[in-house]
Parts: structure tokens; sequence; C-alpha cells
């Protein structure tokens, strides 16, 4: 017989018990070397403008294809809307284009877009089983829906001409101090219409960094990703902010000695539509 001596206890054990006493010391030390989960690794955040790895691609079609209907949630347009400043703000016209610069940057953090989607209890399982955080899978969002919209935008929306003159009508805003409060609603007009360049400036620079793998990666999933992705992501992003009148022209001129009574039409400086192509009858 062996006897296990302790401060407290006398307690004589057999050599039976005491092997299985160390088997099951073993066993549960084991066990709880086993249930400890292996540390995890750096959580790699990728740009909106960094190609997608295809091992993140296959992970984002695993995640998109366990969700109900296999389509996203919900979520809001990536770029910001253009300047809609009330006539009541008192602050400058330049702080008022600082103020909608900040805007724009924060559409693109994965962050917060990430955010939008914390109720979506079959989202955050389906991260959890694949141990993806919220803000990869956002980034991966961002780069397809990035990649997609650079797809549908029109070559002429972005034309460098067209963003040159946009950053000329900028840089007049830049240095207008006047209180847009101040103004009168014709001016209040022109000046929210000009401001409309820095979203246009925005959205181009961000169209322009889309990786062509991903642009690749998108035309050859688009029938997928259309059911996936929601509407917004497949309008060209331009279109909502263009200056019509500097990109189609204004056809008609007038002149000084006419006054309102003529106004002369010049074809080379405008276009014109037909409700149906080579129609006579309809022009």
């Amino acid at each position: 017989m062996f006897r296990c001596i302790c401060p407290t206890l006398f307690i004589p054990l057999t050599w039976a018990a005491m092997k299985f006493l160390v088997l099951f010391l073993s066993i549960g030390t084991i066990t709880a070397l086993g249930c400890e989960s292996a540390p995890p690794g750096p959580v790699v955040i990728i740009r909106p403008d960094e190609p997608l790895a295809p091992e993140d691609w296959s992970t984002f079609e695993r995640i998109v294809k366990s969700l109900p209907g296999e389509k996203l949630p919900a979520f809001g347009p990536l770029f910001a809307p253009p300047p809609q400043w009330k006539d009541q703000r008192t602050i400058s016209i330049s702080d008022l284009l600082k103020e909608e610069t900040g805007l724009l940057a924060k559409k693109w953090n994965p962050t917060e877009l990430g955010a939008q989607w914390n109720r979506s209890t079959a989202l955050q399982r389906a991260l959890r089983i694949e141990q993806v955080t919220p803000e990869q899978f956002a980034a991966w969002t961002q780069a397809l829906a990035l990649a997609a919209m650079r797809n549908v935008a029109s070559p002429r929306n972005l034309s460098d001409h067209l963003r040159k003159e946009a950053l000329l009508s900028l840089r007049k805003l830049e240095t207008d101090e006047r209180m847009f409060s101040t103004l009168t609603p014709e001016e209040r007009y022109r000046i929210l219409r000009d401001a409309r360049a820095l979203a246009r400036v925005h959205r181009h620079e961000w169209l322009m960094k889309a990786p062509e793998e991903n642009q690749q990666l998108a035309k050859q999933h688009e029938a997928w990703l259309k059911k996936v992705l929601p509407g917004h992501v497949w309008a060209d992003p331009i279109l909502e902010v263009t200056d019509h009148e500097l990109s189609l022209g204004v056809p008609f001129g007038e002149h000084k000695s006419d006054g309102d009574a003529l106004l002369r039409y010049n074809s080379l400086e405008g276009d014109i539509f037909y409700t149906r192509p080579n129609d006579p009858s309809a022009q």
C-alpha cells in the first residue's frame, strides 16, 4: 500500500488507485490543452483599391452563399451624395467644402460599412464560422463594389478633361470666404452647382483606382454579383454628379445686339437627341 501524505490529509492509496489517479490527471491536462484555441493570426484588411486575393474571393463567396437567398444585407451607397447645404449654414463656403471632404472619406471606412450589418444574425454567424471580421468582409465588399462601378461607368464621364474642369471649379470655392447664409438664392444655387465638382473629382479618383484584377473578377461573376450587391452599385456613379451644361454643352447662344429676342443655335456646341435612331420624322 502506498500512502499519499499532505499537510492536512493522510490518505492510503493502492498502486491501482495511484495509476487511476495519474491517468485521470493526464487526461484532464491533455483535454484542457486541446480545448485551447490557437492564437488568432494578424487580421489583414485590404483597401478598395487593392486586388482581392483568390482565397479572399473564395471565402467571400462561401459566406454569401450561406446567407438567406444568397444575398447580402442591404447597405447604403458607398459614394456620398452631392452637397446639399442648408440655406441657414453660417460658415464660409471654404469651410463647408472642407466639411464635405471629410464626409466623403468616411463613406469608404470598412468599419462604417460593417456596422450597418450588426443586426444581421445570419451574416454574423457566417463570419464567425469563417473566422472573418466584419471589417475584413466589408473591405472585400467595397473592393468588389468599386470594381463593378468602374465597369459600368461611361468612359465619357471618366474623361480627364471633365476632371480638370471640376478641379478649376473647386479652386474657386476653396478660397471663397463668404458666409453661405448671406448669399442670394441665385448665388447659393450656383455655389451648390459648382460644389458638385467635389463629388465628381472624388468619384473619378476612386473609380480610376479600381485594380484591373478586381474589374475582371467583377466581370467574370457579374451575373451572380448582380443578385448579391444592391442596385446602386450597378449605376454609373458619375452620372449623378455630372454638370450637364459642361459635359453636353449649351448649343444656344444669345447675340448681344438681339437681347432676348433671338437665340442662335450651333450644332457643334451640343448634342442632338432623337426619339428613335435614324428616324427623320423624329428630328
